[in-house]
């Protein structure tokens, strides 16, 4: 999936790393042929993006192409929502890319690799994967810009081409083959079938955590007719060549169920702050909520005032530095009369034992 991410962006690049591009985005608005000619003609149909969208760094759509269909910019603009934060992400990019340069401005340089694969491109992008549109997609934005990395004091602030390609069946089907699997798809954690294997294919701190799931070939048949024919050649050593897949098998399967445990654990708990994490809060409300006749318990909901000041003025580092501090002081303060749980963002919630009386509920809220 990830080779898959990496494609994405150099497809999208041919676009977005332009001096075509970038002329025709002076004025932030698109000739009816750059649209037929680059976006529909083109880009959608050798690639097959479901959406292309260009945006400034207030998410407002300037141009949108749905399934290589121009559509209104504010349906476009509904998108946005779910891709918000790599726009930030790449605009903070471009920002902490971007140096003075005469009268102007210009990208840092890229320097040439003779070994890589594919073009040198600006680090300026930021692509990961996302539920679009009811489909996994690969979601990729960028800022415009021109081959010669130099902007024009009056061009500083950014236009972002948004690129999404969903995983097609076929791309799925593909996969399967081969990695040898089968019924690989994507779905929420709690709905994983029996079974299965799953990985997390985004930040699985977030709420409505989506993973790729699949069956394992079972590998039995496979030891067999790999060892096999070596057994029959070198039966004399045949017992050392079992004792040593034995010893194989015996070490993958540890390394196995110790990562299974990390995963179980990932799975409930918020990566940044180590505190359960949505997943992990709604099965103890669940648990709780099923004792609530016998043992009543207290709820109390906490966000962050100004926490967004933090994160704009000082940078997400400092943020994150602010959360994982409030984390342990939260905890600290909770200790055993309950459980402390982060939803997302600055939003963190608290649920108390029954063994915790309403002044001790208040005075605690107030601590």
């Amino acid at each position: 999936m990830r080779h898959q991410v990496d494609a994405v962006v150099q497809y999208q690049a041919e676009l977005s790393y332009w001096d075509k591009s970038f002329v025709q985005l002076a004025d932030r608005t698109f000739t009816d042929a750059f649209v037929k000619e680059e976006l529909t003609d083109w880009l959608w149909r050798d690639f097959g993006f479901s959406w292309m969208i260009f945006a400034d760094a207030s998410d407002r759509a300037l141009l949108a192409v749905e399934n290589g269909r121009k559509v209104d910019a504010d349906v476009g603009g509904r998108t946005l929502k779910w891709v918000e934060d790599h726009i930030e992400k790449a605009n903070d990019l471009y920002e902490t890319a971007l140096l003075a340069k005469g009268g102007g401005w210009a990208l840092q340089s890229i320097e040439a690799d003779k070994d890589a694969l594919a073009a040198p491109l600006p680090n300026i992008h930021s692509a990961d994967l996302r539920m679009i549109d009811g489909k996994m997609s690969i979601v990729v934005v960028q800022a415009v810009v021109p081959k010669t990395m130099d902007i024009p004091a009056g061009r500083r602030k950014p236009v972002f081409m948004i690129t999404v390609k969903p995983f097609s069946e076929r791309m799925i089907r593909d996969m399967e083959d081969r990695l040898g699997m089968s019924n690989l798809g994507f779905t929420p954690l709690r709905q994983v079938p029996e079974g299965s294997i799953h990985v997390a294919v985004s930040d699985c701190s977030q709420p409505g955590c989506m993973v790729a799931a699949w069956t394992p070939r079972a590998p039995g048949s496979f030891v067999r007719s790999e060892t096999l024919p070596s057994v029959i050649v070198i039966a004399m050593l045949a017992a050392l060549v079992m004792a040593f897949i034995a010893a194989r098998f015996g070490a993958v399967f540890s390394a196995l169920q110790s990562s299974e445990a990390e995963n179980r654990h990932l799975a409930k708990h918020d990566r940044l702050t180590g505190l359960l994490n949505r997943s992990g809060f709604d099965d103890v409300l669940h648990a709780s909520l099923a004792k609530v006749n016998e043992r009543p318990f207290s709820l109390l909901c906490l966000d962050l005032d100004k926490f967004k000041a933090v994160n704009d003025t000082y940078g997400h580092p400092a943020g994150d530095a602010v959360l994982k501090t409030l984390a342990i002081r939260f905890a600290d303060r909770v200790a055993d009369r309950g459980v402390v749980a982060r939803l997302g963002g600055d939003e963190f919630i608290v649920i108390l034992k029954h063994t915790v009386a309403r002044p001790d509920v208040m005075a605690l809220a107030r601590r």
